[in-house]
């Protein structure tokens, strides 16, 4: 077998095992199938990311402190605190109040962000969202 032969064996090798490996794609699903398994694979990452967040693990109450704080409350403040809080903060550094100082308006931007973080980490901590 000259050199000729072995490199056609050995192209033809490698296209069957492309189509093979086209004709598995397909048979899962193709491109949905494959977008499927994807989503799956996220969601149960998101699931077991989630679960460490349980109320009595040490991060989730440090972020919870954390909340607590940049809304400028006590810890263990109800929900109807809390969103007060949020409101009064909003009002005095959204974003539209700065609109004439760029430096200052992208500073109210990430501040109202984390804000808005907060405010949502909390409700859900208190069981609101």
């Amino acid at each position: 077998m000259g050199v000729r032969d072995r490199l056609r064996e050995a192209a033809r090798a490698a296209l069957n095992e492309l189509q093979d490996r086209a004709v598995a794609f397909d048979a899962a699903g193709g491109v949905s199938g494959a977008a499927d398994r994807i989503g799956a694979r996220l969601r149960a990452e998101e699931e077991r990311l989630l679960a460490g967040t349980h109320p009595l693990d040490p991060e989730h109450q440090q972020r919870v402190r954390l909340w607590y704080a940049r809304l400028e409350l006590a810890p263990g403040s109800s929900a109807d605190e809390v969103r007060r809080a949020f409101r009064q903060l909003m009002r005095s550094y959204h974003p539209d109040r700065f609109a004439g100082s760029p430096d200052e308006e992208e500073l109210a931007t990430r501040l109202s962000q984390e804000l808005t973080v907060a405010y949502e980490g909390l409700l859900a901590h208190l069981g609101q969202r």
